[in-house]
């Protein structure tokens, strides 16, 4: 999860062209996700937010700002 992370932070959509990288829709637009299947049946996900103006806000430039992690069984 942190390997994508990292590749999105280096190039940011759309320059990204990564999988594992997937834009919400309706009201959880803006957020992305990090999807991954793991042991024992379990789907993890990583949700996230892409600041472009970063900067603006005292993050010292665009930024990928992580929220929040989840986990359910299949």
């Amino acid at each position: 999860m942190i390997a994508v992370v990292r590749a999105v932070a280096d190039a940011p959509p759309p320059a990204f062209s990564g999988g594992g990288w997937e834009a919400m829709h309706g009201k959880m637009g803006g957020v992305y996700e990090v999807r991954v299947d793991g042991a024992n049946r379990h789907h993890y996900r990583l949700f996230r937010l892409l600041e472009r103006d970063g900067d603006q806000l005292g993050l010292g430039g665009p930024s990928v700002v992580l929220v929040a992690g989840k986990d359910k069984p299949f």
